[in-house]
């Protein structure tokens, strides 16, 4: 997605990142203590920046990472350009205070570097 084949590593805007642990126990507890039709944001990290998530994979794939023009973005990221230039912020403190909820999984770059490293193990190569 973010190599996209190319063999370098591109940037955009940032967004807000949760771990599908933290996901499912926030789920648990929206099911047994909200309201019908509450909304809650399930996000432990706030503002995750692309940039830090491509250097992180352009470390572990020992590739160079660029930053990417706006008019180079459909061309880099193909269907997921929309995705790469949107600023997808949101905040989990009314999730926090409302449900309790209390994200303790590893965060995007940590979740990266072990899928990585689960990756190298399994099958010898990237």
């Amino acid at each position: 997605m973010v190599c996209s084949g190319r063999h370098q590593s591109g940037f955009m805007g940032p967004f807000c990142a949760g771990h599908r642990d933290d996901a499912a126990k926030l789920y648990r507890l929206a099911i047994e203590k909200a309201e019908p039709g509450s909304v809650f944001h399930g996000v432990a990290e706030e503002s995750v920046t692309v940039k830090d998530i491509a250097t992180e994979v352009g470390k572990q794939l020992g590739i160079p990472v660029i930053s990417i023009s706006q008019e180079k973005v459909p061309e880099h990221f193909g269907w997921f350009q929309f995705g790469a230039m949107a600023d997808n912020t949101a905040s989990s403190a009314k999730t926090k205070e409302m449900l309790g909820w209390n994200p303790t999984g590893p965060t995007v770059l940590e979740d990266i570097e072990a899928i990585v490293d689960f990756t190298k193990s399994h099958s010898g190569q990237w």
